[in-house]
């Protein structure tokens, strides 16, 4: 709504969600902007909420000019009702749509939507899905048209907000990665993997970026000095908190404002060096004495890449430091410590296409990666610890009784002894895949293992490219 900023008259209002069953609030503080809409030029509002909607308004008159849905939606935000006899889903749900403050920038907008459902059932009782199925998407919408310019899916709840900074746009998400993107191409340009949960956005000043973080892990200020100098590591992989398989456990670093060397032994030079990798010990980080520690697991290279050889099960720390050419630590320290967890249970992850990927009609092949399992052809055969293959599902959940095989009474569904299944003739529409390892006699693994993602399909004649 408008007021008279004289006399606090109400000048005019838009209702966008008639008869709101769902708390969708329009709670985004609104932005104000001028677009070139059908050749004409007008000041216009912007605002976003709940529903996962942003309106862009005639600031004169209220009259609503377009609106452009944001993040996923399942369709059942637009009933009158809910059913009193079942359980139905919404996307998006109480804590979706757009959360946080957008951002905008010589005309775009910058969106974060939120992608969480939730059960009602009877018509009253309400289930939030697990936040372990929280993703999030920020958009960039043309202000002129309504039209998104790009789209870029997130693996974490979207609660970050967005910020535009010159020509970034920055957001972080609830599974605690920060992000930077360019704001022209939607190219990721920067990510750090936090201490605790993003459920804030950051604040700037000249070449310092403070962001506050909270929630799930350890709450922290983090301040970022845009162009520093200081020697600095990071994990590229694995990252805090990651459950891995039992084996080789692999170890990827990247190294800022540090010159890694092969002289090892050498005297100590300036801002050169090496790394150390070290598995459940302390790195010593006294000055002048080499930063061996007297037992434990560790290593010294010359890379950025290293690989523990056969982790056993359990919770692990790994530990980088950079040192000097002689082994001592620099000054002060650069450490960074991480914490994973590895087992030996079958493992399964869809590695491609990602989740909520947009294809064409078609075709579409789904790949998965397994590990702690062998993918064996013996279909059909009796079933034995550790060995088995691959059902594959579109639309229809993997049965999980685990006396009986995995066969759905209906829908699309194969079993494969590979890695790999493409689908075809998928229709128009927003699909679910899912992928299970079963036993050869088809049965399901038990503790169940499967793995889900969705994806739209689309009949679109342009100019997709190779998309």
């Amino acid at each position: 709504m408008a007021l008279d900023h004289k006399s606090g008259d109400l000048k005019w209002y838009n209702q966008v969600w008639p008869h709101d069953i769902s708390d969708y609030d329009l709670q985004i503080p609104p932005i104000l902007a001028s677009a070139n809409y059908a050749e004409k030029q007008q000041d216009i509002v912007l605002a976003a909420g709940k529903m996962g909607v942003v309106y862009a308004m005639n600031r004169d008159t209220g009259a609503l000019i377009w609106e452009t849905e944001v993040g996923e939606h399942n369709g059942n935000d637009k009933l009158a009702s809910y059913p009193t006899d079942s359980t139905i889903t919404i996307l998006p749900g109480i804590l979706g749509g757009v959360e946080t403050p957008m951002a905008y920038a010589d005309g775009v907008v910058y969106v974060q939507a939120n992608n969480l459902a939730v059960d009602y059932t009877n018509g009253l009782d309400l289930r939030l899905h697990p936040f372990t199925e929280n993703t999030s998407d920020l958009v960039a919408i043309d202000v002129n048209t309504g039209h998104v310019l790009w789209d870029i899916k997130l693996p974490g709840g979207g609660y970050g907000g967005a910020t535009v900074v010159n020509d970034l746009v920055f957001t972080g998400t609830f599974d605690g990665m920060l992000y930077a993107f360019n704001r022209t191409t939607g190219a990721q340009l920067w990510s750090y993997k936090a201490p605790a949960a993003v459920n804030a956005w950051p604040s700037f000043a000249r070449d310092m970026v403070v962001w506050p973080i909270a929630g799930t892990g350890t709450p922290s200020i983090i301040g970022f000095k845009l162009g520093s100098t200081s020697p600095a590591v990071k994990f590229v992989s694995p990252t805090d908190g990651d459950d891995l398989p039992a084996g080789d456990l692999p170890v990827t670093a990247e190294v800022a404002n540090f010159n890694v060397v092969d002289k090892q032994g050498q005297p100590a030079a300036a801002g050169e060096g090496h790394l150390h990798f070290y598995l459940d010990v302390e790195a010593p980080t006294t000055a002048g004495q080499p930063a061996a520690p007297p037992t434990g697991i560790w290593a010294h290279v010359s890379g950025t890449n290293y690989t523990f050889s056969d982790v056993a099960s359990g919770t692990h720390t790994i530990s980088l430091q950079l040192v000097n050419n002689d082994h001592t630590p620099l000054n002060p320290p650069v450490v960074q410590k991480i914490t994973v967890k590895v087992d030996t249970n079958p493992r399964l992850k869809i590695s491609q296409p990602p989740n909520g990927a947009i294809k064409k009609t078609g075709s579409i092949t789904i790949d998965a990666s397994v590990s702690n399992f062998n993918v064996v052809d013996k279909q059909g055969q009796p079933a034995a610890a550790g060995e088995g293959h691959l059902h594959f599902y579109m639309d229809v959940q993997p049965p999980t009784d685990p006396t009986k095989p995995a066969v759905p009474s209906g829908g699309v569904w194969a079993h494969i002894s590979g890695t790999s299944y493409t689908f075809e003739n998928v229709p128009v529409g927003i699909h679910k895949f899912y992928v299970q390892l079963v036993n050869n006699d088809h049965t399901p693994v038990s503790p169940i293992v499967t793995d889900s993602i969705q994806v739209s399909v689309i009949d679109y004649t342009g100019g997709f490219g190779s998309q």
